[in-house]
């Protein structure tokens, strides 16, 4: 047995007890998608293994290296592309996953309307919009308003699949039916609620990590 199926066996019960606790504070499954990328074939079979033991880690591929590994993750749409860190042991590497596998607890976003405080689904909202102090939420055709800041929820709601476009737009990349260039590093983002959103090219390489527009042939786009 060598020094790594060593180590997957002696923190696996670990790893068990930890994700059970992790399940009792969640409110259903919520599974975390994995890619693992490691150059070796025997580091990604034996990682992919300590992962496929954790409940609730979805391995859903390998690949040798990060250009693969995009290459993948364009069919099967992971949530996390995971590289095997050599100098890092596995339970390191392992206990990172878990956590953030307990982030991705169901959340709710409280917005008012007409005076009113209504409790939001995060899957439901198209997208977030600064207005000052406030944040502007919609959902459809509603509008509702909370006192939050767009900075503070793009690092809460990025596990969710929410994207910053601009500085004052927080995208939910899952309400998007299609996006095309528009030039000069922008894309015009039609919503399945109608609405359309542009980008800034401030924020182009933030997009590109979830969208690898950088592929699409436009004549229009210079950048």
């Amino acid at each position: 047995m060598n020094r790594m199926s060593r180590s997957i066996n002696e923190s696996f019960e670990y790893h068990k007890v930890a994700v059970t606790k992790a399940k009792l504070s969640m409110q259903g499954p919520h599974s975390l998608k994995l890619l693992i990328v490691a150059e070796e074939p025997s580091v990604r079979s034996e990682f992919t293994e300590l992962c496929r033991r954790v409940t609730d880690l979805h391995v859903l591929g390998e690949a040798e290296s990060g250009r693969a590994a995009l290459d993948a993750a364009k069919s099967l749409s992971p949530d996390v592309m995971h590289h095997y860190l050599v100098g890092e042991n596995a339970e390191a590497q392992i206990t990172r996953l878990v956590l953030r596998l307990l982030a991705r607890r169901p959340k709710l976003l409280v917005g008012e309307r007409h005076h009113r405080l209504y409790p939001l689904d995060i899957e439901k909202i198209d997208y977030i919009e600064a207005d000052g102090n406030y944040v502007t939420i919609r959902a459809g055709d509603a509008e509702y308003i909370s006192r939050d800041s767009i900075k503070r929820l793009s690092t809460e709601l990025a596990d969710f699949g929410f994207v910053r476009i601009d500085r004052s737009i927080l995208l939910n990349i899952r309400a998007v039916q299609f996006a095309e260039p528009v030039g000069h590093g922008i894309l015009a983002f039609t919503l399945t609620s109608g609405a359309c959103l542009h980008s800034s090219k401030t924020y182009r390489e933030t997009i590109s990590r979830i969208l690898p527009w950088h592929h699409c042939r436009t004549g229009s786009d210079s950048a």
